[in-house]
């Protein structure tokens, strides 16, 4: 049968990365842009046709049941996403209106007759399940297995073709204010602090081995959002800062996907944790099991 795939993208090199992770042909790919031009013409320069809802600096997600209501007329065999809010709400409510199954964190998709086999990650990446679904199905793709693709320089190839759709205007920007920077994103050594290098006096001695790395210090999403111990900007993963250094150091962090997000890029990761089954260590480079009491100022006492 052939492949009537569409991708939602909201954001420049979406559509790139998941064909590129899904092993898809551009030629059998429509892209339904919510967003601006640019986004438009970037995501055409990878070979796919575009359908284009200008957002006009709207968020994307003003416009969920436009999207919904192009993708329930157009019917596609497939309608995939990545994992970001603006994709997750088109293809929620593109799978009601269709009557459509989801699945989520798929990792890989093929298309025999009128059956989508899928596999997805689930139990923490611990298994690998294989699903058989009918026509119409929606997928959500999680970013931690996209790697970013550059834009092509090469002269448009994909068409491009405008919607009109309606704004309901259930979102409206209150204020847009830059964020301070915290050097992380350009930091060569980064410290990652999480709860586990928070009891007693860890966190300081935390403070201290960042200072003798000459470290930029970045946190798990607890840090800034319960403890309040560092601000939003030095949170690192899926929703917050990405950073590329030559080192990071986790200290005390159970390394969930979302977390790992974040550090795609980074070149080595070395993980400290008291507990061997900490998830961490599967992204890690090198892993350390052992008590942050001992390690932190040994690590202190070697770097000074």
């Amino acid at each position: 049968m052939m492949r009537n795939i569409w991708i939602v993208a909201t954001e420049q090199g979406e559509v790139a990365s998941l064909i590129n992770f899904l092993e898809l042909k551009s030629a059998d790919v429509t892209a339904l842009v919510i967003g601006s031009q640019e986004l438009a013409e970037q995501t055409a320069r990878v070979g796919t046709a575009v359908k284009w809802i200008d957002s006009a600096d709207q968020p994307a997600t003003n416009f969920t049941a436009a999207a919904a209501s192009i993708i329930q007329k157009a019917a596609p065999t497939v309608i995939v996403g990545g994992s970001s809010p603006e994709a997750r709400a088109v293809i929620g409510s593109a799978a009601a209106a269709l009557g459509a199954a989801v699945a989520s964190n798929v990792i890989s998709l093929s298309i025999e007759d009128d059956v989508i086999c899928a596999e997805r990650s689930v139990l923490d990446d611990k298994l690998i399940e294989t699903l058989e679904m009918p026509i119409h199905t929606c997928l959500l793709v999680n970013a931690l297995n996209l790697q970013p693709q550059a834009p092509s320089d090469e002269i448009v190839t994909g068409s491009i073709e405008t919607i009109e759709a309606k704004s309901d205007g259930s979102v409206e920007y209150l204020s847009v204010e830059p964020v301070a920077a915290s050097g992380l994103q350009t930091a060569d050594y980064v410290v990652g602090v999480g709860l586990g290098a928070t009891g007693g006096d860890l966190f300081n001695q935390t403070v201290k081995l960042a200072e003798v790395m000459g470290a930029e210090m970045g946190c798990s999403m607890p840090i800034y959002s319960e403890l309040q111990l560092m601000p939003h900007e030095t949170y690192i993963g899926l929703t917050g800062c990405k950073v590329a250094p030559k080192l990071y150091l986790a200290l005390g962090i159970s390394g969930t996907s979302q977390h790992c997000a974040g550090l795609r890029n980074a070149k080595t990761i070395v993980c400290v944790n008291k507990d061997p089954k900490a998830l961490f260590f599967n992204n890690a480079d090198y892993g350390i099991v052992g008590d942050l009491n001992d390690i932190i100022p040994a690590l202190i006492a070697a770097l000074s």
